[in-house]
């Protein structure tokens, strides 16, 4: 039962892989999701995690997208310059700053699901086959794969490769 499991687990990161060179792809080209501007992918995710209110800050958004505060305050200040998110000081925390969209950023954050909707049309259609609680169990089991992956990310960072 051990070489099953230990089989089916690298498989099964064979799949997780491949999947995610796939969305690599599809997350690299900037698409102009209705307001006459590329936006890149990194910096429409972020618009749609406000939009979600996923994050309302920059230290939840870098936990969201675990990612540094500073990746997220680069992006940030990106959006805001380019008139997508309001950046507005906290009315009791006033050195913590509050995100919300503009209405260009709901325009972006509106073409944004448009567009994603087409991309994962067939993929949405056949996850709407499967059972809810699986689609849950799916969810949870996604939830943990993240986990352990931000842990291999620190174990990695640790390990030091000594030169023959």
């Amino acid at each position: 039962m051990e070489k099953i499991n230990g089989k089916i687990s690298w498989d099964l990161h064979g799949q997780l892989t491949r999947a995610a060179a796939k969305l690599r792809v599809i997350n690299k080209k900037a698409y102009d999701y209705g307001t006459g501007e590329p936006i890149n992918t990194f910096d429409i995710q972020i618009i749609d995690a406000v939009g979600r209110n996923y994050g309302r800050n920059i230290t939840e958004l870098a936990e969201w997208f675990s990612v540094t505060k500073g990746a997220i305050s680069q992006a940030a200040g990106r959006l805001s310059q380019a008139g997508y998110i309001n950046k507005d000081r906290h009315p009791v925390y006033g050195k913590e700053e509050v995100l919300t969209l503009t209405g260009k950023g709901e325009i972006a954050l509106a073409g944004f699901e448009n567009v994603r909707g087409r991309i994962f049309q067939d993929f949405l259609s056949e996850l709407e086959l499967v059972p809810g609680e699986k689609l849950l169990e799916m969810k949870d089991f996604l939830v943990k794969i993240n986990r352990l992956l931000e842990q291999s990310m620190v174990a990695a960072k640790k390990i030091r490769f000594d030169k023959a």
